[in-house]
């Protein structure tokens, strides 16, 4: 149940791999091309990357084999890619009928794809029977109806184990009208009707069985007014893709493929930029710090899972945000202990100085180093991050068989993934602002000193909204500071989302495109800055 969502990951990273041999092949014809290619595939940056892109893979493509020998893994594999296709499908329709008092019979095309029905909400002035999927034979299995009294709407809403004719696509509403004469002659057509106001449709097994071997049958709707007067029946109908999961697929795959891409432009077309990035990044991960806090992160994710919050039913939100909060603090870390030794001591030690010495200017050196820093910060991210995403999936299981749940299912494993996803991205964008400040310090200040003002940039950043507030009200010298520590230092609460994880919201992606254009806004600044200490430092 847990691994459901990660062959959708799966799904995505082989999609991005193809996509990548594609790239790859083209680039390969070019003069060049097939040499730069190789290199950025085995720089120390990338193929960690395109290990567990290829591992991911390998699951999917294993997974989908086994259910060909008859595994029952993932019965919606053809549907979820499908769906890849589809995702552009959410919409809501608004449709207004006139139901007639006299007998009259028409329809109004629909065109909702099979499966694709997400919520249908019914609502009536007068009393109105209903009838779905009216067959055309003998067969009265796959018939449901409703009676939709005046003023009491009606609203069926898809669940995970949505089946029969709610559940599928609709081409077209029929609505036939009778008199209430013809309406009870109708094989006691009243005492078929079920009023249902439930979110969800239960279905007799004989109905379900026909519906799954008659998936594309097409659904219609006949309207029967119960009272001999007119009726205004108002139709909302909220569409969505038969596997909505399935949007991690092409995420997924624009990730990875931007990944590696981002590196074969930058070799492309900053070659200094490019060497003094990948020699960083070679120093960086070829200490043992950096294999000791991934170690840490992981040992500590493991552990996280199995012990218990005491929180009454919310221990997956607890260990979502703990796990976010360890990988972001280990991370910054390094960040900062890289650029101290990465910059400070070659500084001091005059290492710089040989660089400098080369066709290489000191701006390539700043954000060569710079983004050498960060980039083991991203594959430190994808890796535990992956990792963490998969244990995610699991908690859900986990807490559901510690509570003796049986009614877990795969999309709230996946709701919980796709939660906590944005949060990685966030928490990466907090990290890179101060490996950026880390940066412009270690141009003038060794490792200790470093430490001391990131830390304290750390907990004065995640406090500036309070400070400001709390020294509104105070002396004008005490409020200018307030506001002045707020200009010029980075308000690190705009990455805290706590709340959202706590309250289990989904973090909207045009938040994290906000926080991606402070975050980009203040590097640059942090950068000029830096180029600023460093451009009259006396390196010899």
């Amino acid at each position: 149940m847990a691994l459901k969502p990660i062959w959708l990951l799966g799904c995505g990273a082989g999609l991005g791999l193809a996509v990548l041999l594609v790239i790859g092949g083209i680039v390969s014809l070019f003069r060049g091309g097939a040499t730069a290619v190789r290199d950025v595939a085995f720089e120390i940056v990338v193929w960690p990357v395109l290990m567990l892109s290829v591992l991911l893979a390998m699951f999917a493509a294993t997974a989908a084999g086994l259910d060909m020998l008859g595994f029952r893994f993932f019965d919606q594999k053809r549907s979820a890619w499908e769906s890849v296709l589809r995702l552009n499908s959410n919409e809501v329709r608004e449709l207004k009928v006139a139901v007639p008092r006299h007998d009259s019979q028409w329809s109004m095309p629909i065109l909702v794809q099979n499966g694709e029905l997400g919520e249908l909400q019914l609502d009536s002035d007068r009393s109105v029977i209903l009838t779905i999927n009216q067959p055309d034979g003998p067969d009265r299995m796959r018939e449901e109806r409703i009676l939709l009294q005046a003023g009491e709407p009606f609203q069926w809403t898809r669940t995970p184990d949505a089946f029969g004719p709610l559940a599928g696509g609709i081409e077209k509403f029929y609505f036939h009208v009778s008199d209430d004469q013809d309406t009870s002659a109708q094989g006691g057509a009243e005492s078929l009707v079920r009023k249902i106001a439930s979110v969800s449709v239960p279905l007799a097994p004989a109905m379900a069985a026909l519906m799954a071997t008659d998936q594309r049958a097409v659904p219609t709707m006949t309207a029967v007014a119960e009272e001999n007067r007119p009726a205004q029946v108002q139709i909302v109908l909220k569409t969505q893709p038969v596997v909505p999961q399935a949007s991690i697929i092409p995420i997924t795959a624009i990730g990875l493929v931007g990944y590696v891409g981002f590196f074969l432009l930058l070799q492309g077309l900053f070659p200094k930029l490019s060497a003094v990035a990948i020699a960083t990044s070679r120093e960086a991960m070829g200490q043992p710090l950096y294999y000791l806090l991934l170690g840490a992160g992981a040992v500590f994710l493991l552990a996280m899972l199995f012990t218990p919050f005491f929180t009454f039913g919310e221990d997956v939100r607890q260990y979502k945000d703990s796990g976010l909060t360890a990988i972001m603090v280990f991370s910054i870390f390094f960040a900062v202990w890289t650029a101290s030794v990465s910059v400070a001591d070659e500084i001091e030690g005059r290492t710089a100085l040989t660089v400098l010495s080369k066709p290489i200017g000191r701006r390539e050196f700043i954000i060569g180093k710079y983004l050498g820093i960060i980039a083991p910060v991203a594959v430190n991210f994808i890796l535990i991050g992956t990792f963490f995403l998969i244990l995610t999936s699991y908690k859900v299981v986990y807490d559901a068989r510690e509570s003796a749940d049986p009614n877990v299912l795969w999309q709230q494993c996946y709701a919980e993934m796709a939660q906590t996803a944005p949060g990685l991205v966030v928490y990466f964008m907090e990290v890179a602002v101060l490996a950026s400040i880390s940066v412009a310090i270690a141009t003038r200040l060794p490792l200790l000193p470093n430490l001391v003002i990131c830390t304290s940039i750390y907990m004065v950043g995640h406090l500036l909204p309070l400070l400001v507030k709390s020294t509104a009200s105070r002396f004008e010298i005490v409020a200018f500071m307030g506001q002045l520590f707020a200009t010029v230092l980075p308000v690190l609460d705009h990455f805290n989302v706590y709340a959202a994880v706590a309250a289990g919201i989904d973090i909207p992606l045009s938040y994290v495109g906000w926080v991606a254009l402070y975050s980009l806004n203040y590097i640059a600044i942090a950068m000029l800055f830096a180029l600023a200490l460093f451009e009259d430092r006396d390196l010899a």
